[in-house]
């Protein structure tokens, strides 16, 4: 292993195939390590459960009752759920509306 093409060959392994993997194993670490110690489903704007209830929502009591009930749908379908129909409180609101557009987004219309 004196030659310079062993060396050669063994620094191109390790340029090639070791340190990718140690890369990537170092990236897979580090996202273990924050979704165990760091909630980030919570901050998701529109996905399952824990849906932000605004501080200052109008229908904020029966919107409790409603999430109680339903904490996988965002506030205003639960209460569509519950009522029969979205208040017309929910109408402005920043939350129905961020979910409108993503639906829209989603479906094309």
């Amino acid at each position: 292993m004196n030659e310079p093409g062993s060396i050669t060959v063994l620094l191109m392994f390790v340029l090639r195939l070791a340190i990718p993997l140690a890369m990537m194993l170092a990236v897979a670490y580090l996202y273990d390590h924050l979704s165990a110690n760091h909630d980030w489903r919570s901050h998701r704007s529109l996905s399952g459960p824990g849906w932000m209830i605004p501080a200052s929502c109008p229908v904020k009591e029966r919107v409790v009752t409603a999430c109680a009930a339903r904490p996988n749908v965002p506030c205003w379908l639960a209460l569509e759920l519950q009522e029969g129909h979205v208040p017309q409180e929910c109408l402005l609101c920043a939350t129905f509306k961020n979910a409108e557009s993503h639906r829209r987004q989603a479906t094309g219309a």
